[in-house]
């Protein structure tokens, strides 16, 4: 399976004109509390609707910083066929969408999360006279807080997912992150290499740093 991946190069008028290799950043316009990350990759999932107001957004941040954004999009892969993951193939899997797939898989995440004392605040609301794990707000403590995601590895729990797709919530607006852990996920062409479309008509090979 192939999924779109977008995120922006800050370059100025001599960056744009002299760049032929540009390195991937953390350091954009990311919504709400989500903080740059030094070894995986954060970007946005396609161009949701939510996602399309947060590139006017990128845009903004870039100007202000004495630079232009130029949106980029390249492709992740999984070798999935199915969008809902079952609890069962959750050892086996390389890719996830966590808003597909069994809570028993959230939970325990969760648990691992408690375990390895992660602070992130209150995620479970009441049912009739039982807790239970809210999704939503869980979603955003993890997108917040994505040491939860390697907690989870440390425990076994999608020990061989190399990305991760995940919603976030912030100022009224619904966001599709994904969060990749492993340069293997994104598609490179036969030279191993990963190039990309800038302003239309400029390629130039993207490196992605957070991946050593």
């Amino acid at each position: 399976m192939k999924s779109s991946a977008v995120s922006a190069f800050y370059l100025d008028e001599k960056e744009f004109a002299n760049a032929k290799t540009l390195e991937a950043s953390n350091d954009i316009w990311l919504p709400g509390n989500i903080k740059p990350a030094n070894d995986f990759f954060i970007c946005y999932s396609g161009y949701s609707q939510d996602n399309m107001l947060a590139m006017s957004e990128l845009m903004k941040d870039s100007i202000s910083k004495g630079k232009k954004a130029y949106i980029y999009e390249f492709n992740v892969l999984s070798d999935r066929q199915d969008v809902y993951v079952r609890h069962s193939e959750a050892k086996t899997i390389d890719a996830i969408d966590l808003t597909r797939c069994d809570k028993a898989i959230l939970e325990e995440l969760y648990l691992a999360a408690m375990a390895e004392k992660i602070n992130f605040g209150d995620v479970e609301t009441m049912r009739g006279e039982n807790k239970m794990l809210d999704k939503g707000a869980f979603f955003n403590a993890i997108v917040e807080n994505p040491e939860i995601l390697k907690a989870g590895k440390a425990h076994g729990i999608l020990e061989n997912c190399k990305y991760y797709r995940i919603t976030y919530v912030a100022g009224g607006r619904e966001y599709a992150l994904l969060f990749i852990m492993d340069k293997e996920a994104i598609e490179v062409n036969k030279h191993n290499c990963c190039n990309v479309t800038i302003k239309l008509t400029k390629r130039v090979l993207v490196e992605f740093p957070m991946f050593n």
